[in-house]
């Protein structure tokens, strides 16, 4: 059994997944291997996976396609080391992000997973901003508990980071799952979740990146308030189990949640007049005012 799979789950993708492969198989990482969950693409994405020879490397090819949250879950189910890494094939996973996330995780046997600081690169590659869950850390890292996610997310800014800034525990994932309900905020659900199980290991090195750029889901997503539609409906779900976070989230967080909802719904909308998508205005005006009915109720 390796220490880390790296689990690359991937369709369409022709253009990225040799960037991706060498990302990867560059990891300074000894003791890992790569495995790539082609999701039945049809422009070659397999076929150049497929042609690279490295022992430490699998290709699968699904039968049929099961849709990003379906391949997430598949890449989960596939990787056979201690520690899993979901690496989007767009994104850039640094020389030794795998090996400093899995000694933080060595280091802290409590934490169901582990996240570092990350860039956010524009379409270019310039540096917009580098993100970071905690303002001050220790060099060498430290545990984060739920609540202070809660209190310094508000429950809308997901700072751990998307799936490549994280390395999980397997042995923490016994009936989790991504949902494919939540188009844009899948993954913060599942981190909230894992939260539940326990604090997670943060390091402030900078170990990742997230490049913004037509191809994304949040690039694809403009004209509608994806993120604030997914959160009105977890915050649903938060309010109907708040009782199994022991205390770390409150009714309150919830209801400011709900708000934050209504803002950006708002803000989108009005970007949409600008932008003369009629149709787009009146999708995030309905969400608008689901928001604001659900944060005053």
């Amino acid at each position: 059994m390796p220490r880390v799979s790296i689990c690359i789950p991937t369709y369409n993708r022709a253009a990225f997944i040799g960037r991706a492969l060498d990302l990867a198989l560059a990891q300074t990482e000894p003791d890992l291997e790569v495995v790539v969950l082609d999701d039945a693409s049809t422009d070659g994405t397999f076929e150049i996976a497929a042609a690279r020879n490295d022992p430490r490397l699998r290709v699968i090819k699904g039968e049929r396609n099961l849709g990003l949250a379906g391949n997430f879950n598949r890449a989960m189910d596939a990787g056979r080391g201690e520690y899993i890494k979901l690496f989007c094939d767009d994104d850039f996973l640094y020389p030794e992000a795998v090996a400093r996330l899995a000694d933080a995780l060595d280091r802290f046997p409590d934490a169901p997973f582990a996240t570092s600081a990350w860039n956010l690169l524009d379409e270019n590659g310039a540096l917009r901003a580098t993100m970071r869950l905690l303002k001050n850390a220790p060099a060498d890292g430290t545990l984060v508990g739920l609540r202070e996610v809660v209190r310094s997310s508000l429950l809308w800014r997901n700072r751990i980071g998307s799936p490549s800034s994280v390395l999980l525990r397997r042995s923490a994932l016994d009936g989790l799952r991504f949902n494919s309900q939540y188009r844009q905020m899948m993954d913060w659900d599942v981190w909230l979740q894992l939260l539940k199980r326990g604090p997670i290991a943060y390091l402030p090195l900078v170990l990742t990146a997230y490049q913004w750029h037509a191809e994304t889901l949040s690039a694809k997503q403009q004209s509608d308030a994806q993120t604030a539609s997914d959160l009105l409906a977890l915050s649903r779900v938060y309010d109907d189990s708040l009782d199994t976070f022991g205390g770390a989230m409150t009714r309150w967080d919830v209801k400011r949640l709900q708000f934050l909802c209504f803002l950006n719904a708002i803000e989108v909308a009005v970007l949409n007049v600008v932008c003369l998508r009629w149709r787009s205005v009146g999708r995030n005006l309905r969400l608008a005012w689901r928001a604001l009915s659900a944060s005053l109720s």
